[in-house]
């Protein structure tokens, strides 16, 4: 059995079962923010019985740590707070969902191995605001490996998204200030200690 997870600016780990036969299996991916008794229904293609399966939810929040993240007025290729997960088990992962806001310029995902290589992963030279897409991949990752990830931002002018380039951008919630949010999924095993899964700076 696999477990999928969530990481994000919250990280939050949802337990959620996956049903297998042969190499098909369903994994349910969410962020919980209400807790209820979801039920979901799974038929095979054979014709076989309806099995129904329960979510049990598993919660844990971790605030991401980009609060120190200013802008300068006018800076047109500012680099913001360099997030670092440190991996303590194997795990895969299957998706990368970036978010910044209007000012958001870049962002690189860099895989580094135990051993001192490094490859990058996703590389976006272009984020925009209005085009925030999933990019799914399956990419095993070995205990003792980092994810870096560094988002860049565009404070000047020539930003034709930017509301005011005068002005000092700090991290928030709403899209005239800024964040940078390496959201990814993974799969582990199901009965994994979530709580042993990352490290993050």
């Amino acid at each position: 059995m696999r477990r999928a997870l969530i990481l994000g600016s919250l990280i939050a780990l949802l337990a959620a079962p996956a049903m297998a036969q042969g190499n098909n299996a369903i994994n349910v991916f969410g962020v919980v923010e209400k807790v209820d008794a979801t039920t979901i229904a799974v038929k095979n293609d054979d014709g076989g019985a309806v099995e129904m399966f329960k979510i049990a939810p598993n919660v844990l929040y971790i605030q991401q740590a980009n609060a120190t993240l200013a802008i300068p007025p006018y800076a047109n290729d500012h680099p913001g707070p360099l997030a670092e997960i440190r991996f303590l088990k194997d795990v895969e992962l299957v998706w990368f969902r970036p978010h910044a806001h209007v000012r958001g310029k870049t962002v690189r995902y860099t895989l580094v191995y135990p051993d001192g290589k490094e490859e990058t992963l996703l590389y976006l030279p272009r984020y925009n605001f209005n085009w925030q897409l999933t990019y799914r991949t399956s990419v095993k990752i070995r205990k003792g490996a980092r994810m870096r990830v560094q988002f860049t931002y565009d404070n000047s002018t020539t930003n034709k998204y930017n509301p005011d380039p005068g002005k000092w951008v700090y991290f928030g919630g709403q899209s005239w200030e800024e964040m940078g949010t390496p959201n990814m999924g993974f799969l582990v095993d199901r009965e994994a200690d979530e709580k042993g899964f990352l490290v993050e700076r």
